[in-house]
């Protein structure tokens, strides 16, 4: 019984330690995406600059947010089609 405890404590105390670890080292990055060291400017001339507010750029735009939620529709129908099964 005894022995069964201390084995329990010992697991619990790793994965404290990996867990601090862990928190510690996160940079909150996505797991096997490498961080670049540039940084990039957001600033309000760099973002005009590269902005098309034409009608034929909104209609694309506008286009393409119809097929992603017709994608989005068809998506759902398909989950609550196997649900129901």
């Amino acid at each position: 019984m005894a022995k069964t405890f201390w084995t329990i404590v010992f697991i619990l105390v790793l994965v404290g330690i990996g867990w601090f670890y862990f928190s510690k080292n996160n940079n909150s990055s996505i797991p096997g995406q490498s961080s670049s060291s540039t940084s990039v400017s957001n600033t309000q001339s760099d973002i005009a600059s590269t902005t098309d507010t034409s009608d034929t750029s909104l209609n694309q735009d506008l286009q393409n947010v119809n097929s992603e939620l017709n994608g989005l529709a068809t998506d759902t129908s398909n989950i609550d089609q196997s649900l129901q099964q």
